[in-house]
């Protein structure tokens, strides 16, 4: 939807996508919220890398979010610091099919040491499903878009024992250094169960560009111009919220990288995500 409404946008108004699949051109009026897709996926890679998984394999899902992550595996196993890096499988599905045994019976053929599945809600939960009923024991790792407190609930009788998804610090609190990023997650864990709600993605795709845009309209008051509105957003640099610490002057339009994300996994005895990595992906 966001890549649809970007062309109407050529003088504003501002708009801050939720999505972090779409990718505004360097000063239009388009923003985009958490780390991008293809810098997520990099988290991931480096994280397997560095655990000595190397040899990857990929199911994913033939709308326009799979087709996203068809075209950034390539290019992230295509950076020099991936080099022995391979992708032995690569699988699809379409969103509605019921099942995917015979992708994932290729893929505990092909070798894989870990696999990425680039699927979210009942499509991710279609693959575990054909996980279980082929006997495929792999290391799983997933997208931002999975970071669902109630989805981990139903999807919990066949969770394998280490799925890994690529996350902002909204979700690793505790795994955070002291300091400004560590008190604008805690704000937004805080709030989250004052109100009686988990703090999962559901809640933190929408807080950030929320209170950023707040943020600009008492800075600038509720008759700035689409324009002026762009500069001081483009400009913003060091302000703290649960997705990172954010600098616009990048020109990527979401002022996140790599650094922001982290690697987190379910812990049903914690009853929440545990961090795995450090900030950028690097094992703890």
């Amino acid at each position: 939807m966001c890549n649809a409404m970007l062309p109407l946008l050529k003088d504003g108004p501002v708009d801050y996508c939720f999505s972090s699949a779409v990718y505004p051109p360097k000063g239009s009026y388009m923003f985009s919220g958490n780390v991008s897709t293809k810098d997520m996926l990099a988290v991931n890679v480096r994280y397997f890398r560095e655990r000595g998984w190397k040899k990857l394999a990929m199911i994913t899902t033939t709308d326009a979010s799979g087709q996203d992550g068809d075209r950034n595996i390539g290019l992230v196993l295509a950076a020099p610091e991936n080099k022995g890096m391979s992708l032995v499988a690569h699988e699809h599905f379409n969103p509605n099919d019921v099942s995917v045994d015979a992708q994932m019976s290729r893929i505990k053929a092909s070798g894989a040491q870990a696999l990425i599945v680039y699927a979210a809600g009942t499509p991710f939960g279609t693959v575990l499903h054909g996980a279980v009923d082929v006997g495929l024991n792999l290391p799983m790792s997933t997208t931002t878009a999975n970071l669902v407190y109630d989805e981990m609930k139903q999807f919990s009788a066949f969770m394998p024992k280490e799925l890994y998804f690529t996350g902002p610090p909204g979700v690793a609190l505790d795994s955070l250094p002291s300091g400004p990023l560590k008190e604008a997650v805690r704000r937004f864990v805080d709030s989250a169960k004052a109100a009686g709600l988990h703090a999962d993605i559901g809640l933190l795709a929408a807080w950030d560009p929320a209170l950023l845009t707040v943020a600009a309209l008492k800075e600038l008051g509720l008759n700035v111009t689409a324009r002026r509105m762009l500069d001081y957003i483009e400009n913003l640099h060091g302000w703290a919220g649960a997705y990172g610490v954010y600098d616009f002057r990048d020109g990527s339009q979401r002022g996140l990288s790599q650094s922001n994300g982290i690697m987190v996994r379910w812990d049903a005895a914690k009853d929440y995500w545990v961090a795995v990595s450090k900030l950028g992906g690097a094992p703890l």
